[in-house]
């Protein structure tokens, strides 16, 4: 079985873990997987603030939506969608701030 297949597999058991209210699960996901989070949302934004708030707001959400983990086959999907809506609005903001000023 290759690695990636692997992480999938024990990231879906930290799900499962998760939706149980398991918080040394969640704390093991987020260590594993934040460091990439926010580097992306860093590179999107161009902003340390902004982008330590967004990955914040994305693991708050990732908690408040645990019961919905039972079902999770790709975690990292799952989480990259929340990156998504979280980062889409904001960019967004960003990029009509630079326009106007122009």
């Amino acid at each position: 079985m290759e690695q990636k297949e692997l992480d999938r597999i024990e990231e879906i058991i930290l799900f499962r873990k998760m939706s149980k209210g398991d918080t040394a699960a969640f704390d093991f996901f987020f260590d594993k997987v934040s460091n990439r989070v926010y580097g992306y949302l860093l590179k999107m934004t161009k902003n340390e603030a902004i982008a330590g708030e967004l990955l914040q707001s994305v693991f708050i959400e990732l908690w408040d939506q645990r019961k919905n983990f039972d079902t999770v086959m790709y975690p990292r999907a799952f989480l990259l969608k929340i990156v998504s809506q979280k980062l889409y609005p904001v960019v967004l903001e960003i990029l009509k701030k630079k326009y106007h000023r122009a």
